[in-house]
C-alpha cells in the first residue's frame, strides 16, 4: 500500500531521533567504604540500598533523564579517577585549586557556585567521659590528644593546619568509632550533611558511652563535580543537574537520610 513507506520512514525517523537523544549510563564514582548513612557496604559491590548519597545523585540524574553505573573506589584514587576520565561524575568536596582539572559549577565570576552544593558539617564524636573537656575548647583538646578520621578525608588538611593531631588510618566509620572506644584515639572527627545523622548509626552499635561533641567543628560544600570532557560534552545536561542539586538537593537530601537513620 503507498502509506506503508511513508509510515516506515516515520517509525525510522522516530527510532533515531530517540537514540540521538538517548542518555549514556553517568559513570559516578564514590567511596569504596561504609559512611552511614551516606554510603553502605564496604568494597566494589554496591550495597542494596546504597546510602543516601547515592540515592540523591541517581535521582539528580534522573531529573535530566540519565541512568548511573556506579564506581566504587578507595578515597584517594577518585580525584585522579575523575581528572582522567575514568569517572563521568563524583561528590567532591574542594578548594579553588582544583577548578583547574576538574568541571564544578561557577559563578559569574569564575568562583565555586556554592548555591549548586549541600553543606556539610565536620563533627566530632568523643567518650562519654571526656565529653565535657572537648566540647570547652574542642580544637586545643585535641592540639595534645588524637583525633580520628576517615583515611584520605578531604578534610585532614585542615584539620591538621589547625594544630589537631590526626590519625587517618581507619577506613570507615565503624573502625573508628571501635577505635575510640577502645582508647587508640581520643575523638572521631567526620563530615555530614546535618550533625545528628550518625546519632542512630553510633547509638545503636555503642549505647552511651560515645557521645557527639554539640558544636560542630568546621563546615564546607560538596558538589556534583564531573570531568571536564564529559562536561563539555554533555554541558546542558550537567548544568541542569547541577541547578536541581541547587533548587531541590538539600530538601531532598534530609528525606532520604530520615529513611536510613530509621533503619539503624
Amino acid at each position: 500500500m503507498p502509506w506503508r513507506p511513508a509510515i516506515c520512514f516515520l517509525l525510522l525517523t522516530l527510532a533515531a531521533n530517540l537514540a540521538h537523544g538517548a542518555c549514556a549510563p553517568i559513570r559516578v564514582g564514590y567511596i569504596n567504604h561504609e559512611r552511614p548513612p551516606y554510603y553502605m557496604g564496604n568494597g566494589s559491590a554496591v550495597a542494596d540500598p546504597p546510602g543516601a548519597s547515592i540515592d540523591l545523585i541517581t535521582e539528580i540524574a534522573a531529573s535530566v533523564g540519565c541512568p548511573v553505573a556506579l564506581v566504587r573506589l578507595p578515597q584517594l584514587r577518585i580525584r585522579a579517577a575523575l581528572a582522567g576520565g575514568e569517572l563521568d561524575m563524583a561528590p567532591f568536596e574542594t578548594n579553588e585549586g582544583d577548578t583547574a582539572s576538574i568541571a564544578f559549577p561557577l559563578d559569574k565570576n569564575g568562583k565555586l557556585e556554592r548555591a549548586n552544593s549541600v553543606q556539610v558539617v565536620t563533627v566530632v564524636f568523643v567518650r562519654a567521659d571526656d565529653a565535657q573537656a572537648a566540647a570547652l575548647d574542642t580544637a586545643q583538646f585535641f592540639q595534645h590528644h588524637l583525633m580520628g578520621t576517615i583515611h584520605g578525608a578531604p578534610y585532614v588538611p585542615a584539620l591538621r593546619a589547625a594544630g589537631i593531631r590526626v590519625d587517618d588510618g581507619a577506613i570507615d566509620a565503624a573502625r573508628n568509632i571501635e577505635k575510640l572506644r577502645l582508647k587508640r584515639i581520643d575523638g572521631f572527627a567526620v563530615a555530614l550533611s546535618a550533625p545528628d545523622d550518625m546519632d542512630a548509626f553510633v547509638a545503636a552499635r555503642f549505647g552511651s558511652a560515645i557521645v557527639r561533641l554539640p558544636k560542630p567543628l568546621r563546615s564546607a560544600n560538596v558538589w556534583l563535580a564531573a570531568n571536564p570532557a564529559y562536561y563539555r560534552a554533555h554541558r546542558e545536561q550537567v548544568d541542569a543537574m547541577w541547578r536541581w542539586l541547587g533548587s531541590q538537593g538539600s530538601s531532598r537530601f534530609g528525606g532520604l537520610i530520615k529513611k536510613y537513620t530509621k533503619e539503624q
